[in-house]
This record gives structure tokens, sequence and C-alpha cells, in this order.
């Protein structure tokens, strides 16, 4: 038999080492193991898609604020094209017009002479040169907004200040259809003539024989008072739908054309560029029924420029003309031989200009 106390002593010491399971030693966490653990560190977590989706969005934001300023740019430029499409006008100064056209493959634009100080009031020519030079780009040169203008679109450009024609006119008019659409060729200056840059050439034709003067294309609205400045003649201001004669330079909102003569009706046969091009016209009646001139339009270019009439056979313009331009009437002292023109008919003034039309 087993001493009780023996046995409390073994009892004693028994629950003194379990006391001492799991204990620490300064404060450092001892595993079931007894190995110490090292103090935990939570690591690095890696961002889940939804973080870096939110990361994208904030580079978007920063992308799509730097955009804006290429928007306010865009913006700038639409207002700037829609003040000139608000403000565009004919061949007078326009700003911001479009490129002009190349005078074509192969063909050599005229060249000029250094412009030299001339005095319009000292230039002295005849009414016949007047007439016979006006008839010259007629059947072989189309319409072209801003022809015979300047790249400034300011004055007269190259060819209005070159004597003859440029043989651009014609190899560009040649490949022509009937469809020619005049709104398409818009400034490729080279390839023919508007009203006034027409007008501005064949004036200079009429009193120059060197190429590079200074020239006279300028707004066809305010064209004939502008040659009446100069001392060429008198200006009569529109109204009058009876009084024109050969060789006056009319001048109404837009347009400027020539006179060539007045019908026993009342028409009047003219020469102009107005689309598709160069061409000879007649006024119709005040009720806007075909007139004398009109026919006498359609024989002499039915005759005399058959392929061009072929294309385009209307010679009809309206009686407006009549009663909308002002004009500027030659000086016998400018133009020699003046009067005996002047005082002929539209018939008289076709067979100087035209004698196989019958």
């Amino acid at each position: 038999m087993k001493s009780p106390i023996r046995t409390i002593t073994v009892y004693a010491l028994l629950l003194l080492l379990l006391s001492g399971c799991g204990s620490s030693k300064a404060g450092v966490p001892v595993s079931e193991t007894g190995v110490i653990q090292e103090a935990y560190t939570s690591p690095a977590i890696p961002p889940t898609e939804d973080s870096t989706e939110n990361t994208e969005d904030s580079t978007e934001s920063t992308e799509d604020s730097t955009e804006q300023p290429e928007d306010s740019t865009e913006n700038t430029e639409n207002s700037t094209e829609n003040s000139q499409a608000s403000n565009g006008t004919e061949a007078t100064g326009s700003a911001g017009k479009p490129s002009s056209g190349s005078a074509g493959s192969g063909v050599t634009t005229p060249s000029a002479n250094t412009p030299s100080t001339v005095n319009p009031a000292t230039l002295k020519s005849s009414m016949s040169k007047l007439l016979q030079t006006s008839i010259m780009p007629v059947g072989t040169t189309m319409y072209i907004w801003g022809g015979g203008w300047n790249e400034e679109d300011t004055g007269s450009g190259i060819e209005s200040v070159t004597i003859g024609l440029s043989p651009t006119w014609a190899q560009f008019a040649a490949q022509q259809s009937s469809w020619y659409d005049h709104q398409a060729t818009r400034y490729q200056i080279h390839n023919g003539l508007d009203c006034s840059g027409y007008i501005g050439w064949l004036v200079y034709n009429t009193f120059h024989s060197n190429n590079g003067e200074p020239g006279y294309v300028c707004k066809a609205t305010t064209m004939a008072s502008t040659l009446s400045a100069y001392g060429w003649g008198s200006y009569i201001y529109a109204g009058d739908s009876s009084d024109f004669q050969p060789g006056d330079i009319c001048s109404m909102s837009g347009h400027v054309w020539m006179c060539l003569g007045k019908c026993s009706d009342g028409s009047v046969l003219l020469v102009h560029s107005s689309p598709p091009g160069v061409r000879i016209c007649g006024t119709q009646l005040s009720d806007g029924s075909a007139s004398q001139a009109v026919a006498l339009a359609e024989n002499i270019m039915s005759t005399c420029y058959p392929d061009w009439y072929n294309r385009y056979p209307d010679c009809a313009v309206s009686y407006s003309y009549l009663t909308s331009s002002s004009k500027m009437r030659w000086s016998s002292s400018t133009l020699s031989d003046a009067g005996t023109y002047q005082s002929m008919s539209a018939e008289d003034i076709t067979a100087f200009l035209f004698p196989s039309v019958q």
C-alpha cells in the first residue's frame, strides 16, 4: 500500500507541469509544438479587377479632359467655316477660299512682265478692236468661279493681264461634257473665266500690247462705275430698258456683261461669261417669251460654235438684264469710231463679227 503523502506529492508535481503548457516568453506566442511564432505581417493584397478598372477609368477621365481642348479647336474651325460660308461672294476678295486648281497637266501658265505704272486715262484703242476681241474666248472657255482673278482673290490674275487666250482654257473646255457643273470647279482659276474675269481680260486685251501691266478685274456689280471713273465714258444708271448700245459694259447685282446691239423688238444681243462659259446670248421679252436676240444668238452659236452649241444650246437670259443693269458707255475719245458702231443694230454687229451667219 502506497503512502498518502507520496501520492499527494506526485499530483502536485503533475499540476505544476501542466500549468506551464502554452505559456509565452516575453509575450511572444508559442505554438502548440513549442516553436516560437514570428510576428504576423499582412501580405500585400494584389489589386482586384474592379480596382484596376477604377484606375483605367481615372486614366480615361484624364484623357477625356485632354481631348476637350481639341474639341474646342474643332468648334472654332467650324465657326470659322460657317462665317466664311455666310460671307462668301463671287470672286470679290472673300477670305478663306479654296486653293485653286492647277493649270493642267503639261500646260505652261503664261508669264507676265513686271507690272508698270499705266495711267488708264491715257489709254486709247478702237471700238472695232473691243468688239472683235470680245468674241475670241466664245465657245472655248468655261465659266470658272474666280477665273481671271489672282490667288489672293483681290484683283487681276495672270491670265487677265496676258495678251491672247490661255491655251489652258480651250484644253479644259474640250474635256467637259454637257453636264458641266461649275460648282465643282470653283477657284480652279487657271481653267477659265468668271464674268468679271472675262470683262477684265477683254478690257486689258483691248488697250494693252504687253503682258503684266495693271489689270481691270474687280467686283462685277461695280465694274461699270469703276471703268467709267477712269474717264473712259459716261455712267448710266439702271432703269431704262431701251437704252443699250454696242460696247456698253453693263453691271447688275453679281454680274457684268457687254452689249452687242439691240434688235427691233427691243431685245438685246450680248456676250458674257456665265455658266457654262463664255457665250453669245439674247435677252427674252418682258413676258419671258423668246425674242429676236435669242434667235440671233442661237444662230450665231450653232453656226460658228457647233460643238459648244451641241452641248450647251441655251442662249436665253432674263429680261431683268435690261431693267437691272447700269452701264458704262464708251467715249469716242477713248475708243475711236465708237459712234459708228454704237449706232448699229444687233444684226449689223453680227454681220461685222460673224459674216458666215445668214
